[in-house]
């Protein structure tokens, strides 16, 4: 017993003698800045307007502030080409696709993941937002940007440098307005929005026309076309307009909400999308205001219409489907704000922020496809063989059918 105590207290002995760690010195502060990585883009945000005046008298046009980013959606067929979009991430964007050999044009170049295929531009600088079908030609409009194309080739009609367009008669606008937001057209009728005035070609020249001497002077966002002879164009304060080959007429919209978007499934059946979930609907007769199953403060911003099919995309990733006398929302499988909207009967395309794009086959849930572009997708249609993409910075994105 004594030998324990003693061995005991030769322990504690030796831990009492057995010197404390001394506390780490701290650390000496950095002298580099830390710079605040750059937060990606609300959907809501709105870029200012910058119009330039004109020689041309029915061209003159005040500033109108800003003008809201929005696309020209149509639609065609597309059939299913099976691509896996890959592993996602938290964000619902592809995080590991690999760039792919496909085939295009009986050739074999390198594209996205899921096949989707760069075109260069010379409107590099220049951000897009209108797209649509006239004819058998594309045409894309945009900041300091005009284009035209056959699914091949693309053709610039607007030159930054000496702020002409080239066409004949264009020389009557000098210098060439700047900020293009939609486009739309049928025959040899070309209608483009510039501010609350249109740029019209009518196979011919360019001509002008100012929706302020109609007392309006909130800009146009989006346009769409049904014939040689109906055209309908939407934009902030709830300001819908009706035109022909010749003139436009102001519609009463019931509303002072900003419209995005607008498609025509026929002259009985139009539809209007906006901020505060605002859906509209003309009948022939008025514009009625529809219930949508999204939160009152969601902006919508694209919208597709055919036979009684509807499609809407919004803020946040929002889908939208009418079914029957109603609107379901459907799982899109992003969060990322979705700007345009494509279908045919095997295939719903939406694309929108950060170069984010869904699409569901046959009514299968939504998947990501990898587009390797981290830049705002704004518009979308189908011409021919081909889905045609454009967005900010001058990005063109096609795939194969």
């Amino acid at each position: 017993m004594r030998i324990r105590v003693l061995v005991l207290a030769l322990v504690l002995v030796a831990l009492g003698c057995k010197k404390s760690k001394p506390p780490p010195e701290p650390l000496e502060p950095i002298d580099s800045q830390l710079v605040p990585l750059e937060q990606p883009p609300s959907p809501n945000e709105q870029a200012p307007l910058t119009v330039a005046h004109v020689t041309a008298a029915d061209l003159h046009v005040e500033d109108a502030g800003p003008v809201p980013d929005a696309g020209v959606d149509a639609g065609s067929t597309i059939e299913d080409v099976g691509v896996d979009a890959g592993e996602l991430d938290d964000d619902g964007l592809d995080a590991g696709a690999k760039p792919r050999a496909c085939a295009a044009d009986g050739k074999t170049i390198t594209c996205s993941a899921s096949c989707w295929c760069h075109t260069n531009t010379l409107a590099t600088i220049s951000s897009l937002k209108g797209l649509a079908i006239v004819g058998d030609a594309l045409w894309a409009v945009g900041d300091r940007a005009m284009l035209r194309g056959d699914g091949q080739r693309w053709n610039e009609l607007y030159d930054p440098a000496v702020a002409r367009m080239d066409f004949p008669g264009s020389n009557a606008i000098d210098p060439q307005p700047t900020a293009l937001t939609a486009v739309a057209g049928a025959g040899n009728d070309i209608w483009a929005a510039n501010g609350n005035q249109f740029l019209h070609f009518d196979g011919r020249s360019w001509n002008g026309w100012r929706l302020s001497k109609l007392g309006n002077l909130n800009p146009v966002a989006a346009m769409t076309s049904i014939g040689d002879d109906d055209f309908w164009a939407v934009g902030r304060g709830g300001l819908i307009a009706h035109g022909d080959r010749r003139t436009w007429t102001i519609q009463p919209s019931g509303t002072t909400e900003q419209l995005y978007g607008v498609a025509a499934a026929s002259r009985t059946d139009v539809w209007a999308v906006g901020t505060n979930a605002t859906v509209l609907h003309f009948d022939g007769e008025g514009w009625k205001a529809w219930d949508a199953p999204a939160p009152h403060d969601r902006a919508l911003f694209g919208v597709w219409a055919k036979e009684g099919e509807v499609w809407i995309t919004g803020d946040n990733g929002t889908l939208l489907h009418k079914v029957g006398d109603r609107f379901e929302l459907v799982p899109s499988g992003t969060t990322y704000g979705l700007f345009s909207v494509v279908h045919t009967p095997d295939a719903v395309i939406a694309v929108g922020q950060l170069g984010v794009v869904v699409r569901s086959d046959k009514g299968k849930p939504f998947h990501i496809e990898a587009t390797d572009v981290a830049f705002n997708l704004r518009a979308a249609t189908v011409h021919h063989d081909r889905i045609w993409v454009v967005g900010d910075n001058g990005v063109m994105l096609w795939k194969e059918l």
